[in-house]
C-alpha cells in the first residue's frame, strides 16, 4: 500500500500529535513525551528494551510498511505496529495441543496457573451461541446477570428481544449446539435455564406484561397473527401505541397449524401468550376477513402473517416483529424501551420485588441429577439452583486469548484520538474490539495518533507481565480524587476500562481505605478464568501502586 508515513512527534498548545510511522525508538528518546505523555514513552522505552520479540503476531499490512532503520536495514517497529497486534493465546503454537491446533482441551481454561480473562458483559465480537440465535438473544448477557444473582436483570435482557421465551426454548436449541464449550466436556444447558425463566415469565403476566404507563396516540394494525405479528404487538404495545391483531383464522385453527408445521410447538403456551397480550391491552380480531377493517383508520400498518414450518423459522419471524416494531417506534419518534430513569416500560419493577425473589438461589457446587443440557429443551423447572449451577458453566467465551499490546491501553487511559486519512476516532471506541484493523474501510489508514497533554493530570503505566499492566490517568485536586482513568492491558481480548473503580474514586480522598476499596473492585469488572487468583492479587496490587505515587 503506498501511503506516506508520518514519522513526527510534534505538539501545540493542548495536543500531542504522534505519526503512525514513528518508530518504538524515536519514542523513546523524545522528551516531549517523557514530559507531556510519560505512560507512552515508558512503554516505548520498555518495548525497544525487549526487541523486536515484544511484537509477536503483528498485523501491520493493514495500516502502514513498518520503518527501516537506517543504520542496520532492519525494519523497526512502529507505533502503529504495536497497537496492531493480534489476540494471542499462550498455548497456540505451542508443545501443547489446544482445541483450537486440533487439540481435546482449552488450556486457557482449563490448566492451573494460567490466567487468562473474559470482558464481564462487553461485546468483542459475536459469540458462537449469539450467532446462532434466530432473534440474535444477548445469551452470555443474561448467564452472566443469573451468575451475578441478578435474576431481575436476566428475565428484562430475555423480554427485550423475546417476548415468548418459554414457547421459543422449548423448541430450539442451536444456542446450546453451537456452544463452543462442547468441545471440552458439554454444552451449556442454554435451553434450559431461557425455559425455567421463560416459565417464569409466562406465570407472572401482571409484571411482565403489564399495562403500558403512557399513552402514545398512534394506532396501529398487525396484519396476521404468526409469531412475527405477536412479537410487534408486544413491542408496539410496550411504547403506549394501541394495537390490534387481525387474523383470519381462528385462535383454534392457527394453534393447530403451527401445531402441524412444528410438532414440538406448545399450543396452551402461545394462547396463554395472547391472553397475556390482551391483558396489556392489545385487541385480537380471529376470524377477521380482510373486507372487515380498515387500513385507513391506523396510522401504521405492521404485517406478522407468515406461518413458519421450522422451530428456527419461527424464532427469526419473532426476530422480524421486533425489527418491524422498533422502525415504527423510531418513525414515531419513540426512540427506546426506557423511560426517564431507566425503567423499563411497563415492567412493574416493584411489583417483581414485591412478589418474587429476584436474587437466584445460592450456587451450588455441581449440578447433582440434574443435566440441563443433555437434550435441548429439557425442564429446569424451578430449580434454580441447577439454573445458576449452568449460568455459570457459560465464561462468556468470545475470545480467551488475550491482547498484550500495552500501548492500546495506554492510549485509552489518555483519552486519545486516533486520526485516518478519512476520520478521527477516540482510542476507547477503536479497541473496543478484538480488531481493530478490521474497523479500517478500504483505502483507510491511520496517520496519527493525537493526545491531550498531561496538564493537571498524573499519568502512568506499571507491568506486571509481559504486557500485561494497567495504564492511569488521574486528577487530584485539594487531596481529592477529582477524575480517574485506569485501564488493564493483557487481561483481556481488549483493553478492560474500570468503569466501576473510576466512579468509586472521583471525589475520594487517597488513604488506605480508598485503596483498598477500589482494589477489591477492580476484579469485580472482569472474569478472570483459569486459576485467576495470582492474576486478580497483581491487579489489585498495581492499583494500589498507582495511587500510593499521587500527592494529597
Amino acid at each position: 500500500m503506498e501511503q506516506t508515513l508520518n514519522c513526527c512527534i510534534s505538539e501545540n498548545e493542548d495536543i500531542i500529535t504522534v505519526g503512525a510511522g514513528v518508530t518504538l525508538s524515536v519514542m523513546a528518546e523524545s522528551e516531549l513525551l517523557k514530559r507531556e505523555a510519560k505512560p507512552l514513552f515508558d512503554a516505548a522505552v520498555m518495548l525497544t528494551g525487549r526487541g523486536k520479540e515484544a511484537l509477536e503476531d503483528t498485523a501491520v499490512d493493514t495500516a502502514m510498511e513498518a520503518s527501516e532503520d537506517k543504520d542496520t536495514g532492519v525494519k523497526a517497529p512502529t507505533i502503529c505496529d504495536e497497537i496492531f497486534q493480534n489476540v494471542n493465546c499462550g498455548f497456540t503454537g505451542s508443545a501443547v495441543p489446544c482445541i483450537k491446533e486440533g487439540g481435546t482441551e482449552c488450556h486457557a481454561l482449563w490448566e492451573k496457573g494460567c490466567a487468562f480473562s473474559v470482558m464481564g458483559g462487553k461485546a468483542v465480537g459475536t459469540t458462537s451461541c449469539v450467532s446462532a440465535c434466530p432473534v440474535g438473544m444477548e445469551i452470555p448477557a443474561v448467564l452472566e446477570q443469573l451468575r451475578d444473582k441478578d435474576g431481575l436483570e436476566a428475565r428484562r435482557i430475555i423480554m427485550k428481544y423475546n417476548p415468548m421465551p418459554s414457547v421459543t426454548c422449548r423448541m430450539c436449541g442451536q444456542c446450546e449446539a453451537a456452544c463452543i464449550r462442547s468441545k471440552h466436556d458439554r454444552s451449556v444447558g442454554i435451553s434450559g435455564v431461557f425455559q425455567a425463566m421463560g416459565d417464569d415469565i409466562a406465570a407472572h403476566p401482571e409484571i411482565f406484561y403489564a399495562v403500558p404507563s403512557g399513552d402514545s396516540g398512534k394506532r396501529i394494525a398487525v396484519k396476521g397473527c404468526g409469531p412475527a405479528g405477536v412479537a410487534a404487538a408486544f413491542y408496539l404495545r410496550k411504547l403506549g401505541n394501541r394495537v390490534w391483531v387481525f387474523e383470519q383464522r381462528s385462535e383454534e385453527e392457527l394453534t393447530k397449524e403451527l401445531k402441524k408445521m412444528i410438532p414440538d410447538f406448545p399450543e396452551t403456551e402461545f394462547s396463554g401468550y395472547i391472553r397475556a397480550l390482551s391483558g396489556m391491552g392489545v385487541v385480537f380480531r380471529f376470524g377477521a376477513d380482510s373486507g372487515e377493517w380498515d387500513e385507513n383508520e391506523f396510522d401504521r400498518l405492521a404485517e406478522g402473517a407468515y406461518m413458519s414450518c421450522s422451530a428456527p423459522e419461527f424464532l427469526r419471524e419473532v426476530r422480524r416483529g421486533y425489527e418491524t416494531a422498533n422502525r415504527i417506534n423510531l418513525d414515531f419518534g419513540l426512540k427506546s424501551y426506557m423511560k426517564p430513569g431507566k425503567t423499563f416500560i411497563g415492567f412493574d419493577w416493584e411489583a417483581f420485588a414485591g412478589r418474587m425473589d429476584q436474587r437466584i438461589a445460592p450456587i451450588s457446587s455441581g449440578l447433582g441429577d440434574r443435566d440441563c443440557g443433555t437434550d435441548y429443551g429439557t425442564d429446569c423447572g424451578t430449580d434454580w439452583e441447577a439454573v445458576s449451577t449452568e449460568a455459570v458453566r457459560c465464561l462468556n467465551c468470545g475470545c480467551y486469548g488475550v491482547n498484550r499490546s500495552c500501548t492500546r491501553a495506554i492510549l485509552t487511559a489518555l483519552d486519545a484520538q486516533i486520526r485516518t486519512n478519512k476520520r478521527s476516532r477516540r482510542a476507547l471506541d477503536f479497541f473496543s474490539v478484538t480488531d481493530p484493523a478490521g474497523q479500517l474501510e478500504p483505502g483507510e489508514v491511520i496517520q496519527t495518533f493525537e493526545i491531550p497533554k498531561s496538564g493537571d493530570y498524573t499519568s502512568g503505566y506499571l507491568e506486571f507481565g509481559h504486557g500485561s499492566g494497567v495504564a492511569f490517568a488521574y486528577f487530584v485536586q485539594h487531596g481529592k480524587i477529582r477524575d480517574a482513568r485506569i485501564v488493564y492491558s493483557g487481561i483481556a481480548p481488549v483493553p478492560v476500562r474500570m468503569i466501576e473503580t473510576e466512579a468509586f474514586l472521583r471525589g475520594k480522598e487517597i488513604n488506605s481505605g480508598t485503596m483498598e476499596q477500589a482494589a477489591a473492585l477492580v476484579c469485580r469488572e472482569v472474569i478472570l478464568t483459569g486459576d485467576g487468583r495470582d492474576q486478580a492479587d497483581e491487579m489489585k496490587k498495581l492499583l494500589v501502586r498507582s495511587l500510593e505515587g499521587k500527592e494529597i
